[in-house]
């Protein structure tokens, strides 16, 4: 059985804070491999790393070399989307790129050739259509925004939703 991944001496900068320490790993293709580590030991970035999800990242500086099926992920002829059709990632919570909203939620259809704005603006509208409220609640939990803020995002809402034809 060969490796689908080689990873050698791979290290990873958040700025000048370093998560990943010179990692060298080979993971076997058809096999289950798991990483385990307390929170904040950095398997999640590793994970990352392997489709190229750092990318989308401000700050973050790679430097070693990673492997997938014989050749490197970062070599400028990659297609990161490609790689990232192939190497996809499910994550226990939602992991958003450090995108906004209407960009994380059309991420997707674009990458699959939907170009038409009316199109995406659509299906961002959909996406919320019924669920705003639990959104806004959501977002405020999350982002621990006071009570006057939260009053105000929903008034700029609702003001949007009454001009919209």
């Amino acid at each position: 059985m060969s490796d689908i991944f080689t990873v050698h001496d791979l290290n990873l900068w958040y700025g000048s804070t370093q998560a990943l320490h010179h990692v060298d790993m080979d993971i076997p293709e058809q096999s289950i491999t798991a990483l385990i580590g307390p929170s904040g030991c950095g398997k999640s970035t590793f994970l990352k790393t392997l489709d190229r999800m750092n990318d989308l990242v401000p700050g973050v500086r790679i430097e070693g070399t990673v492997e997938y099926d014989g050749k490197n992920i970062f070599a400028p002829d990659v297609d990161v989307n490609e790689l990232r059709r192939q190497v996809g990632m499910v994550f226990q919570k939602p992991n958003p790129f450090p995108m906004s909203i209407y960009d994380n939620i059309t991420y997707g259809p674009r990458l699959h050739g939907v170009h038409n704005k009316a199109e995406l603006d659509e299906l961002v509208e959909k996406t919320f259509e019924g669920s705003l409220p639990a959104f806004i609640a959501a977002f405020a939990r999350k982002t621990k925004l006071s009570q006057d803020e939260v009053d105000r995002l929903r008034a700029m809402i609702d003001g949007y939703e009454e001009k919209r034809p």
